[in-house]
C-alpha cells in the first residue's frame, strides 16, 4: 500500500509539474497569449494615392491600391515622412484596433520603400 501511495504521489507531482514548471504547459500557454497580444499590437499598412489632404482638420483621404477610398486622421504622435500632396503615392501605417488614426505616413518615394531611420518628419 505504501508503494502505491508513493507512486500515486510521484505521478501527481509529475503531472502537476507539467502545468506549472518552466517550459511546461502553463508556460507555453502564457507564451502563446503574449505572442497573440504582440500580433494584435502590430500595425496595418495601406498603400495608395492621396486624394485629399486637410492640414487644419488633420485628416486625409486615399485611394488604396485595391481601389477603395479610405479616410484617416493624424495627431501629435503620428510620424510624417515626406511632404503630402494630392496625387502622391503614400503608405499609411495604423495600429490594430485604431484603423482610422495614422501612426506613420510615408509620402512619395518614401511611400514606396522603407523609411529612413532618424529622418525628421516634414509637415
Amino acid at each position: 500500500m505504501t508503494r502505491r501511495f508513493v507512486m500515486w504521489i510521484g505521478a501527481a507531482l509529475l503531472m502537476g509539474g507539467l502545468t506549472v514548471a518552466p517550459g511546461g504547459l502553463l508556460a507555453r500557454d502564457t507564451q502563446t497569449q503574449k505572442s497573440q497580444q504582440n500580433k494584435e499590437a502590430k500595425s496595418d499598412m495601406i498603400k495608395g494615392t492621396i486624394l485629399d489632404w486637410n492640414d487644419a482638420a488633420k485628416t486625409f483621404r486615399i485611394k488604396s491600391e485595391g481601389g477603395e477610398e479610405m479616410s484617416f486622421s493624424w495627431n501629435e504622435t503620428t510620424q510624417m515622412h515626406g511632404t503630402a500632396r494630392v496625387g502622391e503615392k503614400v503608405k499609411v501605417m495604423t495600429k490594430k484596433g485604431d484603423a482610422k488614426v495614422a501612426s506613420q505616413v510615408f509620402v512619395g518615394e518614401e511611400g514606396s520603400g522603407n523609411p529612413e531611420k532618424g529622418k525628421k518628419p516634414n509637415r
